[in-house]
């Protein structure tokens, strides 16, 4: 029963740990398209 809890919590924390980086990467190209826009707008 343990082994099975630890499996299960490192299974999160690396789903977590994923999802923070796909989080991050997408604000990233968000800010870069609204300033290449913002730049070629004006």
């Amino acid at each position: 029963m343990e082994e099975k809890q630890k499996e299960y919590n490192g299974f999160w924390k690396q789903l977590g740990c994923i999802l923070s980086v796909v989080v991050i990467l997408t604000i990233v190209s968000i800010f870069i398209i609204g300033a290449y826009l913002l730049f070629n707008g004006f």
